[in-house]
């Protein structure tokens, strides 16, 4: 399944991706970097991750500048929710600075109530944020599913995202302040 034939509704000749950035903080990749060491930069580009990386499964959900896609990798068979940005929705709806800034504070987070960040990389239509998978969805999902929650429930979300929005504000104080 092509990801972008998805996102895009490009022609099949304009599916070739090229990917030009990559980060990956919770994948420890010392093969990779002695490899390009020994190598040099010919093969910079075959151990980079892209989308083609992944077969796609499904799609999870749809926001205002993307979709989300569960993904399988390859090589390993694990299962990440992939988030695919459109370039141009990003710079239209000027929302650059804070795509970026979510990346910078997933990137940052460590803490059992923030998914985990794996990667990202782009094309030259879409930027790709891989994260954790976490099956079950969002809080919003299933509030449409359940309609509303009973109170010992209510108590765990708010609980957990008072502790979100300390995290967010320590981060922003840490990332932006200091």
């Amino acid at each position: 399944m092509q990801l972008c034939g998805q996102i895009d509704d490009m022609n099949a000749g304009e599916q070739q991706l090229h990917p030009i950035d990559e980060d990956g903080p919770m994948e420890n990749s010392v093969s990779s970097r002695t490899s390009q060491a020994l190598n040099g930069n010919a093969n910079r580009l075959k151990d980079r991750t892209s989308i083609e990386d992944f077969e796609i499964i499904k799609p999870i959900s749809r926001g205002a500048f993307g979709r989300v896609f569960l993904a399988r990798k390859r090589v390993t068979g694990d299962l990440f929710a992939i988030k695919v940005l459109r370039k141009a929705d990003m710079i239209r709806k000027n929302a650059v600075e804070s795509i970026l800034a979510e990346r910078d504070i997933l990137i940052s987070a460590r803490n059992p109530f923030v998914v985990r960040f794996f990667y990202s990389f782009t094309c030259r239509e879409n930027l790709y944020l891989v994260m954790e998978y976490l099956n079950g969805g969002d809080l919003y999902s299933l509030l449409r599913n359940l309609g509303c929650l009973h109170e010992d429930m209510a108590r765990t979300y708010i609980a957990e995202l008072v502790s979100c929005q300390w995290l967010l504000v320590t981060l922003f104080i840490y990332l932006f302040i200091l």
